[in-house]
């Protein structure tokens, strides 16, 4: 095995490696950005439903 084949592996390793490193962070801002957005609905859900508005002192 040459030099330069071996320093071009090497190269397409790490080209691969941050691929797959941006892909990961990627994917956990979706999930992040995902996440916020369910519980935000739920707040908004609970919110129309009147739901943590008003305290029940009627026992």
């Amino acid at each position: 095995m040459s030099i330069e084949s071996i320093a071009g592996a090497v190269t397409a390793q790490k080209q691969e490696l941050v691929q797959k490193e941006v892909s990961v962070r990627v994917l956990k801002m979706a999930l992040d950005a995902q996440a916020a957005q369910g519980a935000q609905l739920a707040q908004m859900m609970d919110q129309s439903a009147g739901l943590g508005t008003r305290i029940n002192t009627q026992g």
